[in-house]
């Protein structure tokens, strides 16, 4: 096996506990030898793959931090070295194809990057007017049984369908469906 550079000083470092943690590839290998992986999948979609090289271990796309240390990682680096696919690849290169880049951080310790905060990722529905509620609501539910919008506490029913959300003072209020054929919340009348 080629393993690049006997000196201590390049391919040995230390960890947090001191131990000397052993990279045994080069940079400019894997470079090198992930330009001459291509694989062109029968599918038409096209992913990215980037291994990003830290001082003290590497990611994919950004993902869990994998560390030198482990041998799992050193086998997925050294595929790459050869010119082989990461086996951990392999199912995904049958339905993608892969593109496959490394960027060299070598220099850096890695830092997680704090992730992106998305509120709300669902499908979102414009509803104006109360009667776009009701219907919105009869419409997700199969088997509806007859029901009635109200407030929260305070509870207040929601009768006027024709009045807008904002003509009813619904702006950031919650609304709630109660079935008709039940007891008032709360054991009030």
């Amino acid at each position: 096996m080629d393993t690049v550079g006997d000196e201590k000083d390049e391919n040995c470092e230390e960890n947090e506990e001191g131990a000397p943690m052993r990279r045994t590839f080069s940079v400019e290998d894997l470079l090198d030898e992930v330009e001459k992986i291509c694989y062109d999948a029968s599918g038409t979609s096209k992913v990215e793959m980037v291994v990003r090289l830290w001082k003290d271990g590497f990611t994919v796309n950004d993902e869990e931090f994998r560390s030198y240390s482990i041998p799992k990682n050193q086998d997925f680096l050294d595929s790459i070295k050869r010119g082989e696919l990461p086996a951990e690849w392999g199912s995904r290169a049958e339905e993608e194809e892969l593109e496959i880049s490394v960027e060299d951080l070598t220099e850096e310790n890695y830092v997680p990057r704090k992730k992106a905060f998305h509120p709300f990722s669902g499908r979102g529905y414009r509803l104006g007017r109360i009667t776009d509620v009701h219907d919105f609501v009869a419409r997700c539910q199969r088997r509806c049984p007859p029901f009635v919008l109200t407030t929260s506490v305070p509870i207040r029913e929601l009768g006027d369908k024709e009045l807008s959300l904002e003509e009813a003072d619904l702006s950031n209020a919650v609304i709630v469906q109660r079935p008709l054929d039940t007891q008032s919340p709360f054991g009030h009348s």
